[in-house]
């Protein structure tokens, strides 16, 4: 483990917390889509910069000491970083509303589960953070899981469009880099901090972006309450949770949100919307699981056989040599 993956008292974070924090944010995040479709009659890139000013807001007024002496402190690189991380979210959610919009809840939310391959591959590119087998296998389940749902499961009952699935992919492309530029952050002591930068700056871009595309902002009642939900639950919820937790966890393990996020969308668009999932929808869902399951616990069994007599993370081996840390 790295040293930008430890907890703030210096304790390098245990495998259950990271995936404790990982299934919260799953399921924060698995609300965005049956809200987004609540929200269906304001502008996608207006839904997008109200969700992240509700977010910034709330995590600035929770710590403004914090985030001043966040950007008081931070390097020229730091706040081109924070910047850079602000762009990508702007363009992941503005690209994802806009596909959402023309394509049904299934086959967006399925296409979100292909993130683990950009998240994983980009980490892989940018800093040599190679997975291991198990997390390879586990994540090529869960991606086929999502091929049968999207290809077998014909997209759902809603309107199925090729438009909105590239919309969608081009945010889940985006996805990758977004955590990237996070991950690049390295640690800080308030992550909140972080996130109400980043969420600012993502609403400013969005802001002005929904003005040069003539959105009306005037808002139904029943879309303001689906735009608040937007902002509390998986922005302020979800993503600030994945922010906290990228620089402490492998990257591997923060691309299973995208499975775990198609899961809980599918299961709540029952629940809030009139969509429903196939039968074979429903299977695509079973194999997403089981690459989860599988990309988290297949080398549990190795390291409980080889954790008692392991060389403490950074430690010198016995030719004297410093290990080379993994991010």
């Amino acid at each position: 483990m790295s040293r930008a993956a430890r907890a703030s008292d210096g304790r390098p974070w245990t495998r259950s917390r990271g995936v404790a924090l990982i299934l919260m944010a799953s399921l924060c995040l698995g609300a965005g889509a049956p809200l987004a479709r609540l929200a269906s009659s304001t502008d996608p890139v207006l839904v997008a910069a109200a969700r992240c000013a509700i977010a910034s807001a709330v995590l600035l007024l929770a710590s403004p000491l914090e985030v001043l002496r966040l950007l008081t402190r931070a390097t020229a690189r730091q706040i081109a970083l924070m910047a850079g991380a602000g762009l990508l979210l702007a363009a992941h959610f503005g690209f994802f509303l806009m596909g959402l919009a023309k394509t049904s809840i299934a086959a967006a939310v399925t296409l979100v589960s292909l993130e683990p391959f950009g998240v994983v591959l980009t980490a892989w590119l940018l800093s040599s953070c190679t997975p291991k087998r198990h997390e390879w296998v586990g994540l090529g389940v869960a991606v086929a899981g999502t091929l049968t749902l999207l290809v077998m499961g014909g997209g759902g009952t809603g309107d199925h469009r090729v438009s909105g699935d590239l919309l969608v992919l081009v945010s889940v492309f985006l996805w990758g880099f977004y955590l990237a530029a996070v991950r690049a952050n390295g640690h800080v002591e308030r992550p909140s901090a972080l996130g109400a930068i980043v969420f600012f700056a993502a609403a400013i871009l969005l802001g002005v972006a929904a003005f040069f595309r003539g959105a009306s902002f005037h808002l139904s009642g029943g879309a303001a309450l689906a735009i608040l939900g937007l902002g509390l639950v998986p922005t302020l919820g979800g993503h600030t949770i994945v922010q906290w937790a990228t620089p402490h966890v492998k990257p591997s393990l923060i691309a299973l949100v995208s499975p775990g996020e198609t899961v809980g969308a599918l299961f709540l668009a029952i629940l809030l919307t009139s969509e429903r999932p196939s039968g074979l929808e429903m299977v695509g869902v079973c194999v997403v699981l089981a690459g989860a399951w599988w990309s988290i616990h297949g080398s549990g069994g190795r390291e409980r056989r080889g954790g008692a007599g392991r060389v403490p993370a950074g430690a010198p081996r016995r030719d004297g040599r410093r290990p080379r840390e993994i991010p």
